[in-house]
């Protein structure tokens, strides 16, 4: 069974290496390609992609409101953003959006047919280059204001925490002696 690709790529010349590679695949199927949001959205009944190829930086309708109106209108389509890793602020707002992977321009077709594959499978694909900006990008103060929580200073303890707490203060209350271990780990 093939992968539906829909592509929406501002540049011409990019768009047309993406179909090429598209259709040289035999396990990716071109849906549709096209230079902006607004058209790909307007053959969407026609296109029913599976995987959209998406570069950021479109004219008109930005990469981010493309996200979104999928996000709102059709869930279970895949979006691989196609492009730069250069604007910290509109890869945070696309993966806020609903972004599911992330290919970077100029890596090659092997790395964006990893991508598409893997967002079509559900997981997320981000180089480690992205990958490890997005990290350090968590660690910054602010990034709640995107709708990524911070980690919890003070987080709640985990049910097993909670057990050998239990245990524990069972065992100073019953004259030093523990009543249950986990024979795997030997942890009481």
């Amino acid at each position: 069974m093939s992968i539906r690709v829909t592509v929406i790529e501002g540049d011409i010349s990019t768009r047309a290496s993406l179909v090429g590679m598209i259709r040289r695949s035999a396990e990716l199927r071109l849906a549709g390609a096209y230079g902006t949001g607004e058209e790909a959205l307007a053959r969407w009944p026609a296109d029913r992609p599976d995987v959209v190829v998406l570069d950021l930086n479109l004219c008109g309708m930005s990469g981010v409101e493309f996200i979104r109106v999928v996000r709102l209108r059709h869930r279970a389509i895949r979006v691989l953003a196609f492009a730069e890793f250069h604007d910290d602020q509109r890869v945070r707002e696309a993966i806020g959006a609903g972004l599911d992977g992330y290919a970077l321009k100029g890596a090659g077709y092997g790395p964006l047919a990893a991508g598409i594959f893997a967002v079509h499978r559900g997981e997320g694909f981000f180089p480690p280059m992205v990958a490890c900006r997005l990290a350090e990008l968590l660690r910054a103060p602010g990034m709640s204001d995107i709708g990524v929580p911070l980690p919890s200073m003070n987080p709640l303890p985990t049910v097993r925490a909670i057990e050998v707490s239990v245990l524990v203060e069972h065992r100073f209350n019953n004259g030093g002696h523990a009543t249950s271990v986990d024979a795997e780990s030997g942890a009481l």
